[in-house]
């Protein structure tokens, strides 16, 4: 009789130790959020891919609870930021659910060059100059002064002189400019003394009027990623396009 009544006491024991356990871990679980980070590859309307460095190809699931940075509208080929729950599946590519999803950049031109430290300084419009930190993977020497480039970054700024970011993806950009002769549905033919180029929107294109009011005979200045097509005429995509002189045309 006392050892089962022993039994029994040591069963309640143990019961109530796993409650209490149960009951703790439940009070103690918090949502650990994590960031992924890398470039965007593929767009649908219920996922993204991300192709990250550490990772590889990462498909990030989202709705209509999902906040997009509303900066730049969202496309292939940025950089982006990934705010997740810390849950990822192990599937063939491994899935996360966005909570926040960032995409941030500045253009400018080089000013200075830091080799030692790693830096270089971009004059931009909106912030005046802004000191940006490289990422291993890239090199201060690679830059001279008066290269035009686009740094994409996390969106966090050190509000210090000048302000500081980190440099998550540099583009080097290149420029043509010249005489729309030519205007259609999502593009734009211009000729920049006598070499004809079609220029290609993209969804996050900058363009300093809407494209409905763009004429035959403007003369535009466009920022491009330096990919150019081999055909005829050659076909590149415009990051921005601004309006230099408007066409007396009516």
């Amino acid at each position: 009789m006392k050892k089962l009544l022993s039994l029994v006491l040591a069963f309640l024991m143990i019961f109530a130790m796993c409650a209490f356990a149960e009951d703790t871990a439940t009070e103690e679980v918090a949502i650990e959020y994590q960031t992924l980070e890398g470039i965007v590859t593929e767009i649908t309307e219920t996922y993204f891919i991300l192709d990250t460095t550490d990772m590889g190809e990462v498909q990030v699931n989202y709705d209509e609870n999902t906040v997009f940075s509303e900066d730049i509208t969202f496309a292939c080929g940025q950089y982006a930021f990934v705010t997740y729950g810390g849950m990822m599946t192990r599937s063939l590519p491994p899935q996360i659910y966005a909570e926040l999803v960032t995409v941030s950049r500045l253009m400018g031109s080089v000013v200075s060059t830091d080799e030692e430290a790693n830096t270089i300084t971009i004059m931009t419009e909106t912030h005046g100059e802004v000191l940006v930190h490289l990422t291993g993977t890239d090199s201060a020497q690679i830059y001279t002064e008066g290269d035009l480039v686009m740094v994409y970054n996390s969106g966090a700024m050190a509000m210090s002189l000048p302000p500081q970011i980190g440099g998550s993806m540099i583009i080097r950009l290149y420029t043509v400019t010249g005489s729309i002769t030519e205007i259609g549905e999502d593009y734009i033919v211009i000729d920049e003394n006598g070499v004809v180029y079609q220029v290609n929107f993209a969804p996050d294109t900058t363009v300093t009027v809407s494209s409905a009011e763009l004429k035959v005979g403007d003369h535009v200045t466009v920022h491009f990623n330096g990919m150019m097509s081999r055909s005829i005429p050659a076909q590149i995509t415009a990051i921005t396009l601004t309006v230099n002189t408007v066409s007396s045309e009516e």
